[in-house]
């Protein structure tokens, strides 16, 4: 299998400033994790 990772998240244009963190609560965090799951085609061939 090819790095997927690749097309599944291209690099954009660059940074202008320094990042920022926050922490995710546990339902966003499952939220997040379910529309990844739903909604990348790289994962379509384990939802068939």
């Amino acid at each position: 299998m090819p790095n997927e990772s690749a097309t599944m998240f291209p690099e954009v244009g660059k940074a202008v400033r320094a990042a920022s963190f926050y922490t995710l609560t546990r339902t966003e965090n499952f939220q997040a994790h379910r529309h990844v799951l739903v909604n990348c085609l790289a994962m379509e061939k384990f939802i068939e």
